[in-house]
């Protein structure tokens, strides 16, 4: 499209496009944001651990719902879930909560609906508790006939003496974390207890800004340079609707990917301006959050090989099946 552009006439052409994407989009990313914060506050961690402590099918359900609406960060949950693991709650249900709450939460629903649309929205919602109640009903099935046997790592409890500190956000006990932390940027609202709500409130939503933030620019600056380098026709004969490997491709491409469930929205939306189909979107959206660094590694940190597998292969499966099912109904 722009292959010929002198190197700045193409630096100005990126950066008007970034401010475009980014005027047309900023108000959504403010309200995803305020969402997320309030459901981060308000969701009990204690209610979440009694409800994984179930057996069975419940559990399942009761992981997969949290994780479609809390919106935790990864210094809160990872210590949590180690715990909850080293107390002998099952694989099924923790590894539901894994799956699901990288993909969606409230304030990636907003974001979603209000860049890509409603349909694309409760697309992605629907395939985000479909993926984790799928996975976790797969590794109670996998538990009963022994598949995960000696999976589980050793992982020690985590220290709750006075002297210790999470390994993740650097945080005492008796003492409230550092707001220079990098921590705080993923959201860490250990030791606040006594802080007003409304104190609380604000201080999430900085951390929530700092961390969601650069990825939706990074997702924007990227976009903007597909947009200008990138001919139409290609994206179009790779991911348009009426190739056969488009959504296949799009979940591959969104693998390696480090993003987050709203950082990823703008560069989908580019790609669909340019000729992405809405399942090929779908399967991108699915993969790309999912499958991030954080998210393998807390399975990592977690469990063995098959688990790690598993973790991967459904979540891959579910985003190709998902985009081709999508294609077809719409």
């Amino acid at each position: 499209m722009m292959l010929e552009l002198a190197l700045p006439q193409m630096l100005v052409e990126i950066g008007q496009t970034a401010l475009n994407l980014f005027l047309e989009m900023w108000y959504w990313l403010i309200i995803g944001i305020v969402i997320s914060s309030a459901a981060r506050l308000f969701v009990p961690q204690k209610m979440m651990s009694q409800l994984f402590e179930q057996r069975g099918l419940i559990a399942v359900l009761g992981a997969t719902l949290i994780g479609v609406l809390a919106p935790f960060c990864s210094c809160t949950v990872i210590p949590l879930l180690v715990t909850m693991s080293v107390a002998g709650v099952p694989i099924a249900p923790l590894i539901s909560f894994i799956v699901t709450s990288p993909m969606i939460h409230p304030g990636s629903f907003v974001v979603t609906a209000g860049i890509l649309g409603w349909n694309l929205a409760l697309a992605r919602l629907i395939t985000a508790f479909a993926i984790g109640f799928g996975t976790g009903l797969l590794a109670l099935y996998l538990g009963q006939n022994g598949f995960f046997h000696n999976q589980v790592r050793n992982n020690s409890k985590p220290d709750t003496s006075e002297d210790s500190e999470s390994r993740d956000c650097g945080c005492r006990k008796d003492e409230e974390p550092d707001t220079d932390n990098d921590s705080q940027s993923r959201g860490c609202t250990c030791g606040k207890k006594d802080e007003g709500k409304l104190r609380e409130f604000v201080r999430e939503m900085w951390s929530q800004t700092k961390f969601i933030g650069k990825f939706f620019v990074f997702a924007i600056i990227s976009g903007s340079v597909i947009r200008v380098i990138i001919p139409g026709d290609w994206v179009m004969m790779t991911l348009g609707g009426q190739q056969l490997l488009s959504v296949p491709l799009a979940a591959a491409a969104g693998v390696p990917i480090y993003t987050c469930s709203v950082g990823a929205v703008p560069l989908v939306q580019v790609l669909m301006s340019m000729g992405m189909s809405p399942g090929a979107a779908l399967a991108f959206l699915i993969t790309g959050s999912a499958t991030s660094i954080p998210a393998i590694a807390t399975v990592v940190s977690l469990y063995k090989r098959r688990v790690v597998l598993v973790y991967v292969a459904a979540i891959f499966t579910g985003a190709v099946l998902s985009g081709f099912i999508y294609n077809f109904l719409i």
